[in-house]
């Protein structure tokens, strides 16, 4: 879906995604449905809609970017099992992971605000849906010029697993070791960390993570919009 909505930027023309594989996340927060009839129903009967397009580097993204940990773990998963498995893939290959993961020293700016700091996991939005279930920026809109950027910086593996647990049950906003940023640019320019988009593994950083405002036409059901796409 990624690579297709990077070839559409600047198009009139609007994406239709229909469900299947990674593409379900953004269907499910589309409101786009999973049966593939009615999918093509509705956007048969549906309506376009503007949207943002995250770029890294060069690279286009849909949904997200991940640097650190979950980049390291989805570099495990092969595309026929993503494809077979969906996200029970990264969650099947992450587990007997979890014990070898380690923070890294990391060099990171946004707008008007920067650090270096020992961190695990950089989770930067364009939408709400990670994984098609899992929200790390609860308030992200792919409307609003901007990406939402969740850095976890724990200091123990206890901590660590507290975090994924309140994220799990989205409690992790305020959380100490949980930083949360919204910015039109977000860059890492310590080298040789891994990077993945929207669950593809692309390189490694330095990387300068970007959104495209109004860059890509969505066909999404008719009526009301879901949040990620309001104003």
């Amino acid at each position: 879906v990624r690579l297709a909505a990077g070839a559409m930027a600047g198009s009139e023309s609007a994406l239709a995604v229909l469900p299947g594989g990674t593409a379900n996340v953004w269907a499910k927060e589309a409101g786009i449905p999973r049966n593939l009839m009615r999918a093509l129903d509705a956007h048969l009967d549906g309506q376009q809609v503007s949207m943002d397009l995250g770029r890294a580097n060069d690279e286009p993204f849909l949904l997200m970017a991940g640097i650190g940990w979950d980049a390291e773990i989805a570099a495990t998963v092969t595309p026929a099992l993503k494809r077979k498995l969906g996200v029970l893939a990264y969650v099947l290959h992450g587990i007997p992971m979890l014990p070898r993961l380690r923070t890294t020293e990391v060099a990171w700016s946004a707008e008007g605000e920067s650090a270096e700091e020992r961190a695990g996991l950089i989770v930067v939005s364009n939408t709400r849906l990670y994984g098609g279930f899992l929200m790390f920026s609860m308030g992200a809109s792919a409307r609003d010029g901007q990406l939402d950027a969740c850095i976890f910086t724990p200091r123990t593996a206890a901590e660590a697993l507290g975090q994924a647990i309140r994220v799990v049950v989205r409690r992790h906003s305020g959380v100490e070791g949980v930083r949360e940023l919204r910015t039109p640019g977000f860059a890492v320019t310590t080298p040789g960390l891994p990077v993945q988009l929207d669950g593809d593994v692309v390189g490694e950083t330095p990387v300068t993570l970007t959104a495209e405002r109004g860059a890509i036409r969505m066909s999404v059901p008719a009526g009301p919009l879901t949040p990620v796409l309001w104003d």
